[in-house]
């Protein structure tokens, strides 16, 4: 009996282990908190970086297309070049902008509603998905280096030109074999609104500093409302991708896309 009783209390008095909580306490979570944020600031960048990578890709192959359909439609027209329009017509049909006249080459349909100002806004929405710059989809698209009146002075300022200023006027464009080094002759850049195109700096010569770094990059009268002749040279962290003549595209770092006017110059 003693035994039993004895027993009974050892029993009783038995230690049993306590549950433990699986609960985390506060400053664990701040310590987890802590180190996701970290981990967020480490990748972001890279992840915003591979982004814009990607982006750029997609431009430069937007790019490469009106590009190549330009030197098709050359190949096709004995040389010729498309002009920026044939007449210059500003509020009536002109199926002669070159838009119009490169869509076969891509596929598309001319849009010829309208003159430059109604066709434009209807170009760009018809064919923003291979105009448009994904990294600005909405304000950047490829633009022609544009060069004025071919016939005014018999000098070239740009491959893409108005082939006429009244009907009365012969029609005069630019031909690929006047051009030496077409390979390294920018013929489509990046560009911004209101008129999506580069006003050729070797005609509207750079003589103002758009963004205080002390590089001349603008001609004065785009200055404040059109900078850069209306280019966007800084799109892809400092660069933006260019087409030649000859078909090929490259990215440009912005001081070379301003000071190197090989890149802007015809040479016959």
């Amino acid at each position: 009996m003693h035994m039993e009783k004895s027993m009974t209390q050892f029993r009783s008095f038995t230690i049993r282990p306590a549950h433990r909580t699986t609960a985390f306490t506060l400053v664990e979570l701040l310590v987890v908190i802590g180190i996701i944020a970290l981990l967020i600031g480490i990748l972001m960048p890279a992840l915003t970086r591979a982004r814009e990578a990607a982006n750029q890709v997609a431009c430069a192959s937007n790019m490469r297309q009106w590009a190549t359909s330009l030197v098709a439609y050359s190949t096709d027209n004995k040389g010729w070049l498309p002009m920026f329009g044939e007449t210059y017509a500003l509020d009536g049909p002109e199926p002669t902008l070159w838009w119009n006249t490169l869509a076969p080459y891509l596929g598309k349909q001319p849009t010829n509603a309208g003159g430059y100002y109604p066709s434009q806004a209807a170009n760009l929405e018809s064919m923003s998905k291979i105009r448009g710059c994904p990294s600005d989809p909405e304000h950047t698209f490829v633009g022609p280096h544009y060069g004025g009146f071919a016939y005014a002075s018999g000098v070239l300022y740009g491959p893409i030109v108005w082939g006429r200023y009244n009907a009365t006027d012969p029609v005069v464009g630019v031909r690929i074999t006047r051009i030496k080094q077409s390979g390294s002759l920018i013929v489509f850049a990046e560009t911004t609104n209101p008129y999506y195109q580069i006003y050729s700096p070797s005609n509207w010569v750079f003589n103002s500093d758009a963004d205080g770094d002390g590089i001349l990059d603008t001609y004065s009268y785009y200055l404040g409302w059109n900078n850069y002749n209306g280019g966007k040279p800084k799109i892809h962290h400092g660069s933006s991708n260019v087409g030649f003549c000859d078909g090929h595209v490259e990215s440009l770092p912005f001081n070379t896309w301003v000071t190197d006017m090989n890149y802007w110059t015809i040479k016959q």
